[in-house]
């Protein structure tokens, strides 16, 4: 069973620039959905069912790469998704 990472980004920029070196980096396809408010972040959380959320990495696409090498993620055991919502408090994601 492939590990599911949840990545919540809320800018959009950024998550063009992580999609891209995630993918070019990992070798590895990014699922993309979309979000408009906490409610929907949390529908999604509750389907997708992954057992890692990274909300709206701070430390930038560097930081976030080598945590997933560090985390050995590669197309054979993991699975990324990228959702991408403009307007994230975090507070749902905290609480599903």
């Amino acid at each position: 069973m492939k590990n599911r990472i949840l990545i919540i980004e809320d800018n959009y920029y950024k998550y063009f620039a992580t999609k891209q070196v995630l993918e070019s980096q990992l070798r590895i396809g990014i699922e993309v959905l979309g979000a408009k408010s906490d409610e929907e972040v949390e529908q999604t959380i509750r389907e997708k069912m992954p057992q890692s959320i990274i909300a709206t990495p701070s430390g930038g696409v560097a930081d976030l790469l080598a945590l997933l090498k560090k985390r050995n993620v590669n197309r054979r055991n993991s699975e990324v998704i990228m959702l991408v919502t403009p307007d994230y408090s975090g507070a749902r994601a905290r609480v599903a």
